[in-house]
C-alpha cells in the first residue's frame, strides 16, 4: 500500500491487520531525497525473517534495510518501488 499523507510505519500494522495476509507492506514517497521509506511488518503466523529478507532484496535494487524478524524497514530509490514489491511477494510466496 502506498502512504500519501503519513508515515508508512504507522499505515503498515493496519495494512497487517486489515489484509488478513502474513506480511504488509507499506511505501511512502520522499519526493525531497528521491526514494520510497517502506515499512514491513509479519504476523505471528510469519516464518521468514523479514528484517533479512529486506536487507537482501533491498540492496540488490540500490538501497538498503534490515530490522528485526517480524517489523523493519528500507529505502528504495523511487524507480525500483515495484521491482521491490514483486521480489518480497515472489521470495515470500516460495516459503
Amino acid at each position: 500500500m502506498e502512504v500519501l499523507d503519513s508515515g508508512a510505519s504507522g499505515a503498515v500494522n493496519f495494512v497487517l491487520g486489515f489484509s488478513g495476509k502474513d506480511v504488509g507492506i507499506a511505501y511512502k514517497e520522499r519526493t525531497d531525497k528521491g526514494i520510497y521509506a517502506v515499512s514491513v511488518r509479519g504476523s505471528p503466523s510469519c516464518k521468514t525473517h523479514l528484517g533479512k529478507l529486506v536487507s537482501i532484496v533491498s540492496s540488490e535494487l540500490g538501497g538498503g534495510g534490515g530490522g528485526h524478524d517480524k517489523a523493519c524497514g528500507a529505502v528504495i530509490p523511487k524507480d525500483k518501488i515495484k521491482k521491490f514489491v514483486r521480489e518480497m511477494n515472489s521470495r515470500l510466496g516460495k516459503k
